[in-house]
């Protein structure tokens, strides 16, 4: 007689799922390293937030996001013509409104998401291959220079980082259960709809990552299970659907930047040498020879990945004694790198370069993971591996504060110096104090804010703008107001911007009609405050 059993009426007969597979464990040594890399991670975010003034697009932050509403912002102001999905400046309207606009203040938002994206890049090492390689690609997060950069610029830079190391992290569990695998939990699905939701209302390029996430899917199950395509097809298109009918009204905006002629979008064309430049600049830009050490290990990881026996599935299933993932996880990483340029790249062909370094955060992550997996993966003892791995962040450490020195030496335009300069001025002689001052920019406030914070009544009375068009009738008010004033003296301050490259006009206008006084002028990295005699050179 059978000792089999039957199965109960009403059963199903298909054959259970596998349980999903957990993460490795930490251990006690893991826990205390995770902690003092979260502790240097911290150290870089936070320390000296308010050292670099508020750069050009930190500016724009600032001023598309204070205004008297959000609807007069959404509707009215800057933010309404801006190419980028409002999600940023929605929040800043509220960070500014109910918690304020010092330099300080401003950069918090990303200094946090940066801290936080070191800590979810740890997370989503060790679900993709193991603990150490998880520790290692947080540590070498944690002291890249672009990521120290962005997280303390008041953009939504540092949030895509940290958003597309949490998106990837469960993307992973949703992939493995739409593909037959162990079955995510509800929360996996509610958390990566978040993430894509977030990403995409954030920026254009985080719909492109939401996109490629979506195409990988459909290439796995194509692979690995034909039938579910149907399935991530109902999945993502309600996702996209979302995006679309939420920002649809900055679509326009951003179609501009393909019309010929759009001062939205200035780069040059992207190549071969520029990505591999991007690489080097987003680990430490003084030293080139990195990229060749990337590259090795890059190339290391695919062939490794390419070698394999098992199928791309395999990146969705944990066996009993395996790693975390299989070797296809870094085929993963290696497109995860490598798409968004490729699809910029391709996209020039058709249309203007859209071609931004710093859009590329999105493949921060996983520059550092791959990495991380190309150091574990070489021969030898593991304190081989952990030994390089320290020795290249104490590396990158020492380049980032006392190479470049990013804390002591000025990188960004000095808006806060040039104005501080005419302030300092006007307090100390009367003559100069009543000189109206003309600020080179599309909004006065770039000069405004920093007179306002350090304690000057004076304020910007000529914008002139950097468009051709517009700077001829800015001349003609500026005639205008000396005709009508007689002042003695008029200041002249700019930012980011060179007149002689922007505007060569101006430049020229300057010269035949007012006289520079070089004793009362002065220059700073990328901006300048100069004191003019309205009366032409002799």
């Amino acid at each position: 007689m059978s000792s089999t059993k039957r199965p109960r009426p009403g059963a199903s007969t298909s054959a259970a799922r596998p349980p999903a597979p957990a993460d490795p464990p930490i251990s006690r040594v893991d826990a205390v390293l995770l902690g003092l890399i979260l502790l240097l991670a911290a150290g870089l975010c936070f320390y000296g937030l308010d050292t670099q003034c508020l750069g050009l697009d930190e500016m724009w932050t600032y001023c598309m996001s204070d205004f008297p509403s959000m609807e007069y912002m959404l509707s009215v102001g800057k933010a309404a013509v801006d190419a980028h999905p409002p999600l940023h400046h929605i929040f800043y309207y509220g960070w500014i409104k109910f918690v304020g606009s010092s330099p300080t203040v401003l950069r918090l938002p990303s200094a946090v998401a940066g801290f936080l994206a070191v800590g979810a890049v740890f997370l989503l090492g060790r679900r993709l291959y193991s603990t150490r390689v998880g520790l290692m690609a947080a540590a070498l997060l944690a002291v890249f220079s672009n990521e120290v950069f962005y997280c303390q610029e008041a953009r939504a830079n540092s949030m895509l980082v940290l958003l597309a190391a949490v998106s990837f992290y469960f993307w992973i569990p949703v992939a493995r259960s739409l593909s037959g695998g162990a079955k995510a939990g509800g929360f996996a699905h509610v958390a990566y709809t978040a993430c894509v939701l977030l990403m995409g209302y954030l920026h254009y390029f985080g719909t492109l990552l939401a996109g490629l996430q979506a195409i990988a899917l459909v290439v796995v199950l194509l692979v690995n299970k034909p039938k579910n395509v149907l399935v991530v097809s109902f999945y993502f298109l309600p996702l996209f659907a979302a995006l679309v009918a939420w920002w649809y009204v900055w679509i326009p905006n951003w179609l501009r930047t393909f019309q010929e002629g759009s001062p939205l979008v200035t780069f040059d064309a992207p190549t071969i040498a520029k990505f591999l430049h991007w690489i080097s600049w987003a680990i430490m830009p003084a030293w080139r020879w990195l990229t060749l050490v990337v590259l090795a290990l890059f190339a290391w990881i695919v062939v490794r990945a390419l070698l394999d026996r098992h199928a791309p599935a395999g990146l969705l299933r944990r066996g009993a004694g395996e790693r975390p993932a299989t070797p296809h996880a870094g085929l993963l990483l290696a497109l995860w790198l490598t798409a968004p340029f490729a699809l910029i790249y391709l996209a020039s062909f058709v249309t203007r370069s859209l071609y931004n370094e710093r859009n590329f955060v999105i493949c921060l992550p996983a520059l550092a993971l791959l990495i991380a997996r190309g150091l574990d993966g070489i021969p030898g003892p593991r304190a081989v591996a952990a030994g390089l791995c320290a020795a290249a962040v104490a590396g990158i450490f020492w380049g980032l504060v006392f190479d470049q020195r990013y804390y002591t030496v000025p990188c960004k335009a000095q808006f806060r110096e040039a104005v501080e300069f005419i302030a300092d001025r006007c307090k100390n002689d009367p003559k100069f104090a009543r000189a109206p001052i003309a600020g080179y920019m599309c909004d006065n406030r770039f000069y405004d804010y920093y007179f306002e914070r350090c304690g000057s009544d004076r304020r910007v009375d000529i914008r002139l703008r950097e468009d051709k068009r517009a700077l001829e009738s800015d001349l003609k008010r500026i005639e205008a107001l000396v005709e009508r004033e007689r002042p003695e003296y008029v200041w002249f301050v700019r930012g980011h911007w060179v007149p002689s490259q922007k505007t060569p006009q101006l430049e020229e206008w300057f010269k035949e009609h007012w006289t520079l006084v070089p004793s009362q002028s002065r220059s700073f990295l990328y901006a300048e405050a100069r004191l003019y005699r309205p009366v032409p050179p002799k």
